[in-house]
């Protein structure tokens, strides 16, 4: 049975982490809403490189290999330089990412990682992990069934997820896919259609309408 302090803490750190990485996120977004600008030296900002910087292991990772890819796609918005004088390591991530590659990744893998490659200023056509070099863009593509990234094999809603659509997109433009393409067209066709009532999407073709998802 696990220890409940424990898995309070884990949990407590993991919530932390999501606070920080969408603190930096903001770095990026903010610029076009006037009201709240976040520039990269503003105290919100380096508090949340700070926090990241301790919150890393010794590993290189930040949270889970998920939360460690946003992480990378974070620092790279919000300043590597920062981030390492309050002790963090972004070689280190990045070769934790390498290292510790899915043996079985599923679409979003494939998604988030060209996100962190690409901000990161890497290839990810070229993406070399301790099994050598792969092409995150065609791994991603090998998920494209002629109108959507379809992924039931990691899909707790058994395929009806949007989730790895949109992350698929931005993925694959990042990565240098033209937004007038085939792929993108219909992909991007595919998740108009299940736009709900109210205008927003939810993280299913079924599921009601939420601000993260819709956003």
């Amino acid at each position: 049975m696990d220890n409940p302090s424990k898995t309070g803490f884990t949990m407590r750190k993991t919530y932390a982490i999501s606070v920080a990485l969408v603190a930096l996120f903001l770095v990026y977004v903010m610029p076009v809403v006037a009201a709240y600008p976040y520039p990269r030296d503003s105290r919100e900002v380096e508090a949340a490189l700070e926090f990241l910087a301790r919150a890393q292991n010794p590993d290189g990772s930040i949270g889970s290999y998920g939360d460690s890819g946003w992480a990378v796609m974070a620092i790279s918005i919000a300043g590597r330089k920062k981030f390492e004088s309050f002790g963090g390591n972004f070689s280190a991530l990045m070769d934790y990412l390498r290292n510790n590659w899915p043996a079985d990744p599923s679409a979003n893998d494939y998604a988030r990682t060209i996100l962190a490659v690409v901000a990161a200023g890497g290839n990810p056509k070229k993406f070399r992990t301790s099994s050598g070099t792969i092409n995150l863009v065609d791994g991603l593509k090998g998920f494209y069934d002629g109108r959507r990234i379809y992924d039931p094999g990691h899909d707790w809603a058994g395929g009806t997820a949007l989730t790895d659509d949109w992350w698929g997109i931005m993925a694959l433009i990042s990565a240098g896919e033209s937004k007038n393409s085939e792929i993108i067209q219909n992909i991007t066709s595919y998740i108009l259609s299940h736009q709900n009532g109210d205008g927003g999407w939810g993280w299913t073709e079924t599921a009601g309408s939420d601000v993260d998802n819709t956003a």
